[in-house]
């Protein structure tokens, strides 16, 4: 992989937004509300939401299973190699 690739892939890996609000439900379910690209977003979010709405529950979660461009290149790789 060249050095342009390269940029490219972590310049992607950056914009995916991976921290998520999180709202629950009374009959544990929840629902997402909002994805942020850092934590701090994500937990600024859920204190204006808080103090917007006091009675309802947020909470800040990392989405570990959404797919970024890297590993879509690593698959990629290996595929090549297995051929």
């Amino acid at each position: 992989m060249n050095y342009p690739q390269r940029r490219l892939l972590n310049r992607n890996e950056r914009s995916y937004h991976r921290w998520c609000v999180v709202r629950h439900l009374s009959n544990f379910q929840s629902i997402v509300l909002a994805h942020f690209s850092t934590c701090s977003e994500a937990e600024a979010r859920v204190q204006f939401l808080n103090r917007t709405h006091p009675t309802a529950s947020y909470e800040v979660v990392f989405d570990d299973s959404i797919t970024t461009s890297r590993d879509i290149q690593n698959q990629r790789d290996a595929e090549y190699q297995d051929l």
